[in-house]
């Protein structure tokens, strides 16, 4: 919810969205831009990049797996602690 809404009701999952609050849904929602930006930082950083905690290596590879991207990142010479340059000049856009 970014703005209060003054007639009408919606709903998600049968409950009034007033129900939630702003925090839980903001923390529920996610956005995938067409063009993905990457920081000049370790893949690593880049999949963990606002958690606000340490991920364990785990973590880091379910993530990777999830987005069936684990096997391309295995390839590079330093796998998760690959440089990725500014926006992610060595990865092809696929890799991206």
């Amino acid at each position: 919810r970014f703005y209060e809404y003054s007639g009408g009701s919606i709903t998600l999952d049968g409950e009034e969205l007033r129900s939630y609050s702003r925090g839980f849904l903001r923390g529920q929602i996610g956005i995938v831009q067409q063009e993905p930006f990457l920081f000049s930082t370790t893949i690593r950083n880049n999949i963990s990049y606002g958690l606000g905690r340490n991920v364990s290596d785990e973590e880091l590879e379910a993530a990777a797996r999830a987005a069936a991207i684990h096997d391309v990142i295995q390839a590079f010479p330093n796998g998760y602690d690959t440089l990725v340059g500014e926006r992610g000049v060595t990865l092809s856009g696929g890799q991206k």
